[in-house]
C-alpha cells in the first residue's frame, strides 16, 4: 500500500494542480478580456480540472481512511471535500447542458474552498 505521506503529497499536488483554474481563469479575464485562444484554453482546462478534483478526491479518500490519527475537523474537511466534489459536478453538468453557470452555487463553491482550506490546515496543525 502507497504510504500515509505519499498520499497526502500526491493529494495536495493535484488538487494544487486542479484547483488553479479559478485564479488562473480571472487573471486571465482582467488582462485577455477578448481572446478566443485563452477562452477555449480554459474550456478544455475545466474538463481537466474536474478529472483532476475527482482524482483528487479518491486520493484524499485513500489519505483519510489509511490514516490512524483522526480529530473532528479532518473528518470536516473530508465531509467538504465530499460536497465541493458533488457541487462541481452539478456546476459542470449545468454548463454542458448550456443552462449557464450558476452563481449561487459559484460563490457557495468560493465558501465551501475557503473552509475546507482552513479545516484541512487546522486539522492537520492538531495531529
Amino acid at each position: 500500500m502507497i504510504g500515509l505521506e505519499l498520499t497526502g503529497y500526491i493529494a495536495l499536488v493535484v488538487l494544487i494542480a486542479a484547483n488553479v483554474y479559478y485564479p488562473a481563469r480571472m487573471i486571465a479575464r482582467a488582462f485577455f478580456n477578448d481572446a478566443r485562444e485563452v477562452e477555449a484554453f480554459f474550456n478544455k482546462y475545466l474538463g481537466l480540472h474536474m478529472y483532476l478534483n475527482f482524482f483528487g478526491l479518491v486520493i484524499v479518500a485513500i489519505h483519510g481512511h489509511s490514516a490512524e490519527e483522526r480529530n473532528v475537523v479532518l473528518q470536516l474537511a473530508m465531509l467538504l471535500t465530499i460536497l465541493m466534489a458533488a457541487v462541481g459536478f452539478v456546476m459542470y453538468q449545468k454548463a454542458q447542458k448550456e443552462q449557464g453557470r450558476d452563481t449561487n452555487l459559484y460563490h457557495a463553491q468560493q465558501i465551501m474552498f475557503f473552509a475546507w482550506f482552513i479545516s484541512v490546515l487546522v486539522g492537520h496543525a492538531i495531529l
